[in-house]
């Protein structure tokens, strides 16, 4: 897990390296979720895009657009019959196409690594094998608020080697925005709510890889293997949680 957060902040920090010049203007950003899902016939990502004019006349000189895994990946949940689907980036090259043409001077990404199983569709299962790979509660139920995303387990790795693989693809796809110098920032979240990342409640992975993850590091750590705690008030919890 620990390789896997320092991977992330290595990313962020060459990103951040490779600006040209510092750049101390300030920037107001519409930001966009990307909830709705489109498809062939109706190009329902057009709906976000044409929401950019509105914003840039309200005082926007940036926007903010969320790169999700799972549309990208399995757009419109299209994976469940077609399992060799094409990656579809519209939700994200519409609306950088738009920002563009109307001038607006900055493009930010937030790379969304949640997986969305609404209506009962196993859509995280094509992508990274599904429920048993998942963050669970205490009671070994998968986190799932609001939109009924999914997190993965960070003490699964091959899952997390994917969703690096993402990433990647994700910034060589738009390196170009760095080149020429339109790329704001980059950043990746993975909790099961959408707007601004921050879920209502802590998070504990109770999944048996972290419980398993947590029991090694405990016994390299401290000399005994150890179960992740119930009590967070005291020693051990508090080692949990970090």
């Amino acid at each position: 897990m620990k390789n896997t957060l320092l991977f992330f902040l290595l990313l962020l920090s060459g990103l951040n390296g490779m600006l040209r010049a510092q750049d101390n203007n300030r920037y107001m950003s519409m930001m966009f979720l990307n909830i709705e899902e489109g498809n062939a016939a109706t190009n329902n990502y057009q709906f976000y895009a044409d929401m950019i004019p509105a914003a840039k006349a309200i005082g926007c000189n940036s926007v903010y657009v969320t790169v999700r895994w799972d549309i990208t990946k399995c757009p419109s949940f299209e994976c469940l019959t077609n399992p060799n689907v094409a990656s579809d980036w519209r939700h994200v090259d519409n609306v950088i196409a738009k920002a563009t043409q109307e001038g607006i001077q900055k493009i930010a990404l937030r790379i969304q690594l949640g997986v969305n199983n609404a209506f009962g569709n196993n859509r995280s299962g094509f992508i990274y094998g599904g429920e048993q790979y998942e963050m669970k509660d205490y009671y070994g139920n998968p986190y799932s608020q609001g939109y009924n995303n999914r997190m993965f387990s960070l003490a699964h790795q091959p899952t997390v080697d994917k969703a690096k693989n993402f990433v990647t693809e994700v910034t060589q796809r738009y390196k170009y925005l760095q080149d020429q110098g339109k790329l704001l920032f980059i950043s990746i979240s993975m909790t099961d709510t959408q707007e601004g990342q921050y879920p209502p409640f802590a998070i504990y992975d109770y999944s048996d890889y972290m419980r398993d993850a947590f029991s090694n590091w405990h016994l390299a750590q401290y000399g005994t293997t150890a179960q992740p705690p119930v009590n967070f008030d005291n020693e051990s919890g508090r080692r949990w949680y970090i």
